[in-house]
């Protein structure tokens, strides 16, 4: 009886708990086997797992009571106590499981549920000899168990020698012929070593998936690109984080070229990655065109938090680039404008398209935390801030001739300093055509870029008024 009542108990939190799940990277795993849920007394991951009643003999009702029942207890309530006596229980299986001739199902269970709880116990000697058990006694199932072994050294992975399994794992694959497995696994390990900042294994670890993944003559394999999309935008993703923008931009042309279908996730990585390489080369369009790419691959991936980072930086290089488009007026981007940092940039952006200076730092002073807690947005504010400060400068130079330079720094909040360099920008770029008395601290204009016409009318209604001035004149003096 109470081996049927567990089993109803977690069919029915199987039935209500059937999703799919992303791994955070881009690849997502079918919970036919296995369901998660969280309990946060100890910050421990549990799996509900959808059990198959085979054994009739006594030791294997035994065994799967003992089985559910330690799984029931820490999964209702995770005191160390309950651990502790989890731990017992399944040791307990284990002990029956000798009996057996035949390795059974829940034998690997206990194995891979010890293991977790050793680690989640400390007791670091005990993971690392489950671990080895659960290869050693099951490993002719190993291939089968691809998702739970996954799983498993996921929740090792704050483990210190959890590298070791990763490598002890892939010869035991590679000795059975399953290649595909270790790589699929190696993938896995990779995306731990990049959390880490680990760049020399995870450089050696790219390498040898690369070669898995080439032809004779060295060139990529397209026959396999959804694999070689994953690999590429690992690495890519730590080119990125290093900085490297020559070989980021390698990998990018080249991952742009690969012909493959791979989970959106992992090609808004690339997307978004190859976006911060063009702000870096101050290529403010194509960073924009990557951003959008990125932003929509993120949102069709449902993965939000990347939706509202890319959201930010397309608004970056959309303001960068000098653009008058609004990026909010894509109906996909209106759907996250009630997230604070959204509605932060959405502002920013309408104070930067009115020429508003007051407002656009009064914005900025206003949301510190939503904006500036982002690296790219704190990199690049500055050239924003120059970019919209250029703006207002056209604008106010626009019906003169000359403008005393400290009319010039007032307007523009610089020092005198700041005001000659950034007019002197402006004309070595052709932008303006104007000189700066430093003596007098008088700026002369000819001509401002994009403002032609208007200093035609300008100079039409000065003559207009001299050849008035001459006419009246003359009816005077005609009339004296």
């Amino acid at each position: 009886t109470g081996v049927i009542n567990n089993i109803i108990s977690y069919y029915k939190y199987n039935l209500q708990n059937n999703k799919m799940e992303d791994d955070g990277y881009g690849e997502y795993y079918d919970n036919d086997e296995t369901n998660r849920y969280y309990n946060d007394s100890l910050d421990v991951e549990i799996e509900a797992e959808e059990e198959e009643v085979g054994y009739e003999d006594q030791y294997g009702v035994q065994i799967e009571n003992l089985y559910f029942e330690a799984l029931e207890l820490v999964r209702e309530d995770q005191t160390t106590d309950n651990i502790k006596e989890a731990i017992d229980l399944l040791n307990q299986v284990l002990d029956l499981e000798k009996e057996q001739t035949i390795k059974s199902e829940y034998g690997f269970k206990a194995v891979k549920w010890l293991t977790k709880l050793y680690h989640k116990t400390s007791q670091n000697t005990q993971v690392k000899t489950h671990y080895l058990k659960l290869l050693n006694e099951y490993g002719d199932i190993l291939a089968e168990k691809e998702k739970a072994m996954t799983k498993l050294l996921e929740a090792l992975e704050d483990y210190k020698d959890v590298d070791d399994l990763f490598d002890v794992t892939f010869t035991l694959l590679e000795k059975q012929g399953n290649k595909k497995v270790a790589l699929r696994l190696e993938l896995r390990q990779a995306k731990s070593l990049l959390k880490k900042k680990d760049w020399n294994r995870l450089e050696k670890s790219l390498d040898n998936m690369y070669a898995a993944c080439r032809l004779p003559d060295g060139s990529d394999d397209h026959s396999k690109g959804n694999i070689l999309l994953e690999i590429y935008a690992l690495s890519i993703h730590m080119e990125d984080v290093k900085q490297n923008n020559k070989k980021l931009k390698e990998l990018y042309t080249r991952a742009l070229n690969i012909n493959g279908l791979c989970n959106p996730k992992t090609s808004g990585v690339i997307y978004e990655c190859g976006g911060k390489m063009h702000l870096r080369e101050s290529r403010w369009n194509e960073a924009y065109t990557a951003f959008i790419e990125a932003f929509r691959n993120y949102d069709e991936a449902g993965a939000r938090t990347e939706c509202v980072s890319c959201l930010k930086y397309l608004v970056l290089a959309n303001m960068l680039s000098g653009s008058n488009i609004n990026p909010f007026d894509e109906p996909r981007a209106k759907a996250y404008s009630t997230a604070p940092e959204i509605s932060a940039m959405n502002n920013l952006v309408e104070s930067y398209q009115r020429k508003s200076l007051a407002d656009f730092e009064r914005i900025l002073k206003s949301n510190k935390k939503s904006l500036l807690d982002d690296e790219v947005i704190q990199t690049y504010l500055p050239a924003v801030r120059k970019t919209l400060k250029k703006h207002i400068f056209l604008d106010l130079v626009k019906p003169y001739i000359n403008l005393s330079m400290g009319f010039i720094e007032q307007q523009l909040q610089l020092s005198k300093s700041e005001a000659e360099g950034l007019i002197v920008e402006l004309i070595l770029d052709g932008v303006v055509d104007a000189t700066i008395d430093q003596i007098s601290s008088v700026l002369y204009v000819k001509n401002t870029g994009g403002s032609t016409e208007a200093n035609r009318k300008y100079i039409s209604c000065g003559r207009w008024a001299k050849n008035l001035k001459s006419l009246s004149q003359n009816v005077l003096m005609k009339v004296t």
